[in-house]
């Protein structure tokens, strides 16, 4: 989906760095929306995460060179603002929940066949931090879940606890 917006979007650097976010923060697109500069450290690569639903805010290393690379980008695009949205539309103004499901949704498409809704992106981290072998409480603290049921679910989807199961 990366590779897909690189070639067909106007803001390249942005809706890139909008899938990397969402995916690697396991945000909903309202969260990914809301971000503001005060919540990165480029310095210290950290971004505080303020959930929404009730949800616990956590302070997550930004880990991944690219994702930080283009949060670098972005800031430098924008002067270096100390606050304000972190992904803008062309007016200035915050990207819009539906404005990054549409873009979400278009690529998805392109690049999948598949239209996908950007919430698969936060499954997708839970699934893959499962299958990375984290432990199920500090998943729950990365998605901001207060109840442990709701990160249960990533156990069930995912194949990775069957490897060892030969015929």
């Amino acid at each position: 989906i990366c590779k897909t917006l690189r070639q067909r979007s106007r803001h390249k650097d942005r809706d890139e760095c909008m899938v990397l976010v969402a995916f690697h923060h396991a945000l909903r697109v309202s969260e990914l929306t809301n971000i503001k500069w005060q919540h990165i450290d480029l310095k210290t690569g950290q971004i505080a995460i303020k959930r929404v639903k009730n949800g616990i805010d956590t302070v997550h290393p930004v880990s991944d060179a690219r994702e930080l690379m283009l949060l670098k980008r972005l800031h430098q695009a924008q002067n270096k603002p100390q606050t304000g949205f972190v992904f803008r539309n062309e007016r200035g103004g915050a990207v819009s929940v539906n404005g990054f499901q549409k873009l979400f949704g278009t690529a998805s498409q392109l690049a999948l066949g598949v239209k996908w809704n950007p919430h698969a992106l936060r499954h997708a981290c839970g699934t893959t931090l499962v299958d990375k072998g984290m432990d199920l409480r500090t998943i729950q603290v990365y998605m901001g879940h207060r109840n442990i049921q709701n990160t249960t679910k990533y156990t069930h989807e995912t194949a990775k606890q069957f490897d060892k199961i030969e015929w």
